[in-house]
């Protein structure tokens, strides 16, 4: 995931057209303690340019039901002012009553997050009553900027609530099947129930941090599906949208079985990021007390004859198919592999032994 930094100059005013250098220390670190540039100050050359950050402003809003009103900015906001509750106001302009909305949160559909865009969860709005939303304190995402006071009047209608729902259902192979909805899902999604005909038992749920619209519901393999069999799958509980609406329980839908088996887990990469530590790709997803195992990753060093055991002093997981070793030896050269003991994929169904590979050395 790429990050990046706000530099604001506080003594000093850069002159439009002029070259300039950033030089960037080679002793920062990443979250996960890695150097960047591998430990080496890099210099950057840019020509400043004198346009100025736009001032923050309210572009629009809409009423998309009865209990939600999406608000758009001119360019992304600060997190912590934008989904702030005590900044949105909305005031019943027939009893003159004053509310807060429940909960402010970034807009998201199936393409990502959208930054410049806030849900404002409101009490329920009613037909043909005026209302005004009023903002103020809300920052840019730089805080250069604030909406001071903004207002904006509209009705209420009656509207039906929207709720998520499922779009598609596809059978990946024997053991997975993957649920689209129509709403990115809120992660306590993963603990909901889903249920599937000819009582097929369901061992997890997991959503797609990358398209977070799609759930992956992992199958027993004892309950493997049938080629070209028609199965049902039905929403009992539990799943919900990221603004926290609840998929309607009982919806269903239907799905074929397939014929394809699970690929089996493998080590895709295993490298040294820095003199003692290296990072280990895995080629799919791992049970979550086996990745952290710290006893399950073995190393084995090897120089002509001289032969060598040992095992990581720290680890960090970096995701569910990735994680980062900590190494207390060092070796100027030879070989060295990593062994690991019994790993299970992400539902524990399925135990994978005797994954090796050699590592990297860059």
């Amino acid at each position: 995931m790429k990050k990046s930094v706000f530099i604001e100059l506080l003594e000093k005013e850069m002159i439009s057209n002029v070259e300039y250098e950033l030089f960037v220390r080679g002793d920062l670190q990443s979250t996960f303690k890695m150097n960047i540039n591998d430990g080496q100050g890099i210099k950057y050359s840019f020509s400043a340019v004198s346009r100025e950050i736009d001032d923050i402003e309210v572009d629009s809003i809409e009423v998309l039901d009865s209990y939600y009103i999406l608000v758009e900015y001119n360019q992304d906001v600060d997190y912590d002012s934008a989904l702030k509750t005590s900044n949105y106001m909305i005031t019943n302009l027939i009893t003159g009553s004053v509310s807060k909305p429940y909960n402010v949160n970034y807009y998201q559909d199936e393409d990502g997050i959208y930054k410049d865009q806030v849900m404002v969860r409101v009490p329920a709005l009613k037909e043909d009553v005026d209302y005004r939303l009023g903002i103020s304190d809300v920052k840019d995402a730089y805080k250069q900027s604030r909406v001071n006071h903004y207002e904006d009047e509209f009705s209420g209608e009656e509207t039906e609530k929207i709720l998520p729902e499922i779009y598609d259902i596809e059978a990946l192979n024997k053991t997975t099947v993957v649920i689209e909805f129509s709403h990115p899902l809120g992660k306590d999604s993963e603990r909901g129930r889903v249920d599937i005909s000819n009582d097929t038992d369901v061992e997890a749920l997991r959503i797609d941090p990358e398209m977070p619209t799609k759930l992956y519901v992992y199958l027993d393999k004892g309950d493997a599906l049938k080629d070209d069999k028609d199965y049902t799958i039905t929403i009992k509980s539990g799943i919900e949208d990221y603004l926290g609406r609840n998929v309607k329980g009982g919806e269903k839908d239907d799905f074929t079985g397939v014929d394809e088996a699970r690929e089996s887990i493998y080590i895709e990469e295993a490298k040294y990021i820095s003199d003692n530590r290296v990072w280990v790709k895995f080629s799919d997803l791992i049970y979550k007390s086996d990745i952290k195992d710290l006893d399950k990753y073995e190393f084995e060093y090897s120089s002509g004859s001289v032969e060598k055991k040992f095992y990581a002093s720290d680890i960090q997981v970096v995701s569910q198919d990735s994680v980062i070793l900590e190494l207390d030896v060092q070796f100027a050269d030879g070989d060295i592999i990593l062994d690991l003991g019994e790993m299970r994929d992400y539902s524990g169904e399925y135990k994978y032994s005797s994954l090796s590979r050699t590592i990297d050395r860059h």
